[in-house]
């Protein structure tokens, strides 16, 4: 059995995930025969919703990206959490990181050696990264910062057809968010997308700003798969083309990811 749920208000309801929460409870109940769901948020216009966010239990939503879904391991793995933090969260690996601006090359910013283990998080508005980076890429915005730290941008970037890019495994999928969905608009004034972590806390977070572009082509944002059978995330860019076309992903949770579960947007 597959469950979807349709909304546009996802990240007020869903925040960020305790590992094996939402789906077991499904499995207890016998609505999914194994513990996976799929998740995107949707994307934005002039700062409202203009696609309706999905969770399905047990299913894709294979009208919602293009190509194939990239498997990316939870890291720290979920016992090395339970015993670090109590709790077991969704994170994952972030292996680069760097923007392109409109009619320029992709610059990246950091080297190949870098990663970060990132929590997922639907209910944080920005991402949250190294200082030194989130200060590189403000002046790439000529973003100023106020007395809390905050970094601020011309609205009228949203508009402008250029990306934040997000890589993971080594550049085997980079997730390409556009500046209208990276951009935070709060009706009189914006916010860049990524803000610094607090000093000396190593929790960094891949927030809505990051999580519209990954499951698009034509709208950014990103579409997860949270498999709790092999302890692992699989992501896609976002990319709506048509309406529902749900595949169940219990039968051979998996190896039926790797095997099967292509986008159908192109």
């Amino acid at each position: 059995m597959i469950c979807p749920y349709r909304t546009r208000e996802l990240e007020s309801i869903f925040g960020a995930p305790i590992y094996g929460q939402e789906s077991w409870a499904f499995l207890q109940l016998g609505y999914i025969e194994v513990p996976i769901f799929s998740l995107d948020v949707g994307t934005l216009a002039d700062g409202s919703p203009n696609q309706s966010g999905h969770i399905v239990f047990g299913g894709v939503n294979r009208w919602k990206f293009g190509g194939y879904l990239e498997p990316i391991e939870i890291w720290p793995n979920p016992s090395d959490q339970k015993e670090q933090f109590q709790q077991v969260g969704y994170w994952i690996n972030l292996t680069s990181f760097g923007y392109t601006q409109p009619g320029e090359p992709e610059v990246t910013l950091t080297s190949g050696e870098f990663a970060r283990s990132m929590l997922i998080d639907t209910g944080s508005t920005f991402t949250y990264l190294d200082a030194d980076l989130v200060s590189t890429v403000a002046k790439a915005f000529n973003a100023w910062i106020d007395e809390t730290g905050v970094y601020y941008v011309n609205c009228a970037l949203r508009s402008k057809d250029g990306y934040v890019n997000f890589g993971f495994n080594q550049g085997n999928m980079v997730i390409r968010v556009k500046y209208a969905d990276f951009i935070v608009d709060f009706d009189t004034y914006c916010a860049l997308g990524v803000q610094p972590a607090d000093m000396g806390v190593a929790t960094w977070v891949l927030g809505n700003s990051f999580i519209r572009a990954a499951y698009s082509r034509s709208a950014s944002g990103v579409t997860f798969v949270f498999d709790q059978t092999n302890d692992a995330i699989w992501l896609a860019q976002y990319m709506p083309c048509d309406s529902d076309d749900i595949s169940d992903l219990t039968s051979n949770a998996g190896k039926e990811l790797w095997l099967d579960m292509t986008g159908l947007c192109w």
